[in-house]
């Protein structure tokens, strides 16, 4: 009987090492799949701020000067980022100009 009792001791033991174990694991990857939700959202978010900066340039009737920042902004961009190629921005920005145009460019060689 002393056996027996010694038996159902150990069994039940080894059952609540196993629920314990159990219960870690799930622990566990709750939190690796609560972590993969919070790196997705980050990234979410940094790509939603790295484009509301050209925002304000996505509309029809730009003046030369947003022109000209848009390109500057774009520049910036490619050289801080020189290393990572996935990272560069292509501009091909075209314009029509419509009435009289008066002024001067002190940097004509530069093409926007």
């Amino acid at each position: 009987m002393e056996n027996a009792s010694r038996a159902l001791m150990m069994a039940g033991g080894i059952l609540i090492a196993l629920m314990v174990l159990g219960a870690l694991m799930l622990m566990f990857n709750n939190l690796s799949s609560y972590q993969e939700q919070n790196d997705i959202t980050q990234e979410q978010a940094q790509v939603a701020e790295f484009n509301n900066q050209y925002l304000a340039y996505e509309k029809d009737n730009l003046t030369l000067m947003e022109m000209k920042s848009l390109y500057n902004k774009i520049q910036s961009n490619n050289v801080q980022n020189s290393e990572i190629t996935e990272n560069q921005i292509t501009s091909n920005i075209e314009a029509t100009v419509r009435g009289a145009c008066t002024g001067t460019f002190k940097d004509i060689s530069r093409r926007i």
